[in-house]
C-alpha cells in the first residue's frame, strides 16, 4: 500500500474497530456521575457562569472549566440524550487514538508500532471507563489536547 494511503486507510480501520467494539454504546444508558453531568448542562444553559463556579454550586465539581465547557458545548449539539452523548465519547476516543499512532510514527517509532499502538489503545479495557461513562470525557479530552500541544510543539 502506498504510504498515502496509509494513514486515511488506517483511519478508516480504527473507525470499522470502534463501530464494533462500541456501537451498542449508543444505547447504553446512564453510568456513574453521568446524571450529574446532565444536570450540570442544563444548569449552565440557564446560567452561563456556572462554568466557572465553584465548588458547591454544580453536581459534580471537577475543577476543569475546559472539560466542563466541552460536555456543555457538546449537549447543546446532541442534547442531554446518553445514546448520542456515547457516541461523542466513543469518536473523541477515536480521536485520541488515531492521533496517538499518529505522533508515535512523528516521533520515531516504527510504523507496525505506532499503528498497533493506537489500535491498542482504542480497545484497551484499562480506560473501560473513559468509554463508558460521559462523566469520564474528561480523560479522552486530555488526551487529544496535550497530544494536539505536541504535535503544535513539534511543529514550531
Amino acid at each position: 500500500m502506498k504510504s498515502r494511503y496509509l494513514w486515511p486507510a488506517y483511519y478508516l480501520l480504527l473507525a470499522v474497530v470502534a463501530v464494533l467494539a462500541f456501537g451498542d454504546l449508543r444505547h447504553h444508558q446512564l453510568g456513574l456521575d453521568d446524571q450529574a453531568t446532565f444536570d450540570d448542562n442544563l444548569a449552565i444553559s440557564d446560567n452561563p457562569v456556572l462554568l466557572f463556579a465553584p465548588a458547591g454550586e454544580k453536581h459534580l465539581r471537577s475543577g476543569r472549566p475546559i472539560a466542563e465547557l466541552f460536555k456543555w458545548l457538546a449537549s447543546l449539539g446532541v442534547g442531554n440524550d446518553a445514546g448520542r452523548f456515547h457516541v461523542v465519547v466513543v469518536v473523541l476516543h477515536l480521536i485520541a487514538s488515531g492521533m496517538l499512532a499518529r505522533l508515535s510514527f512523528k516521533l520515531g517509532l516504527r510504523i507496525e508500532a505506532s499503528l498497533c499502538g493506537g489500535l491498542l489503545f482504542l480497545l484497551n479495557v484499562a480506560h473501560f471507563g473513559a468509554v463508558h461513562w460521559i462523566s469520564a470525557i474528561d480523560y479522552d479530552l486530555a488526551l487529544v489536547l496535550g497530544l494536539a500541544a505536541t504535535f503544535i510543539l513539534l511543529r514550531c
